[in-house]
């Protein structure tokens, strides 16, 4: 039986479509997929190997397949191109990214998002009143996974952005808040008589050590602490932005301002909310900002206007192969 035609078919399916995703989150977390041989598996063998009932996983699987996540064949389970992703060793794995998002504090604070429709908070300050850094900070192996779900998502974006803008035109580049390093890495890469300073908080500078070079300097900091930005002609905040409501984002803006010389450019890299109906990757990204975090996914008017509350001028959006755009500002 397929779903009933619209528009009750189209409600049945969106009022349980997490059932799929939940299933997909757990087969992530239990690592399915690296147990699932280059030919056709046997259900039992992959159940051995990752601890499952084998009947329960059979009825799991099934249900993804029929989603294109994995094959059946005759009782054996084989790889499709979206499960193939599944794979720890994946150059392009999806793994982490899909276990973080079925991990308890992200699950639960779903669950908790009619707190966010009546209040306009994140609903994470309900279920996990820590808020979502703090309770990363005290939980270190789901940090962890969120680490290589940022860096798997960074790797699969970085290449579409570094083909998008001319970077050779800097001659200090500071990626503010850029996690490990990676695009900061590719962009020295793309820009060889330029240099790097990677800001970030002390925790961060402290795990990314092996990351300094002789062109990579690493600067610990907070912004939101006045601390001291370093003075660059050109600044990367990439999807740092949409974590942050719009005074905590002016408070941003206004720290790189600070420092930044005269006509030094700032490049933000985010997911543009469009002005047009239907379907969209940012409408979906800004429900998680609402109820993960303080943040907001905004359209190219929303950004200008806040770039030029920090004395910053929006000259153009450049698109990029990833799902985020480059807004280049420059410092007035």
């Amino acid at each position: 039986m397929s779903f009933p035609p619209p528009p009750f078919g189209t409600v049945w399916e969106l009022a349980t479509s997490y059932w799929v995703s939940r299933c997909l989150h757990v087969v992530a977390d239990m690592g399915v997929a690296d147990a699932v041989g280059s030919e056709p598996t046997p259900v039992e063998a992959v159940a051995t190997k990752v601890g499952a009932a084998p009947d329960a996983l059979y009825r799991v699987i099934r249900l993804l397949a029929s989603n294109g996540v994995f094959e059946l064949r005759d009782g054996k389970v084989a790889h499709s191109p979206a499960s193939e992703i599944l794979k720890t060793d994946h150059p392009m794995s999806m793994r982490a990214f899909v276990r973080v998002m079925g991990t308890p504090v992200i699950w639960k604070s779903y669950g908790e998002l009619e707190h966010s429709l009546r209040t306009g908070h994140s609903a994470v300050e309900k279920s996990v009143p820590e808020g979502f850094f703090a309770f990363m900070g005290a939980n270190p192996e789901v940090a962890r996974v969120f680490d290589e779900a940022m860096t798997s998502k960074a790797h699969a974006q970085i290449g579409g952005i570094l083909g998008s803008y001319e970077w050779s035109q800097f001659s200090k580049i500071a990626d503010i808040a850029g996690g490990a390093g990676h695009l900061l890495k590719a962009v020295l890469g793309a820009a060889p008589k330029a240099t790097g300073i990677l800001f970030e908080q002390p925790h961060v500078i402290e795990s990314s050590k092996s990351s300094a070079s002789d062109r990579l300097q690493l600067q610990a900091g907070d912004f939101f602490k006045d601390a001291p930005m370093p003075c660059c002609d050109g600044y990367i905040l990439m999807q740092v932005l949409h974590d942050w409501d719009d005074k905590a984002a002016d408070v941003i803006l206004q720290s790189i301002r600070r420092a930044a010389p005269a006509n030094a450019k700032l490049l933000v890299i985010e997911t543009i909310m469009p002005d047009t109906p239907g379907p969209d990757w940012a409408k979906l990204l800004d429900i998680q900002m609402l109820t993960m975090h303080t943040g907001r996914e905004r359209t190219r008017a929303q950004y200008a206007a806040l770039l030029e509350k920090a004395h910053f001028k929006l000259e153009r959006v450049v698109p990029t192969r990833a799902d985020v755009q480059i807004l280049e500002a420059v410092r007035l």
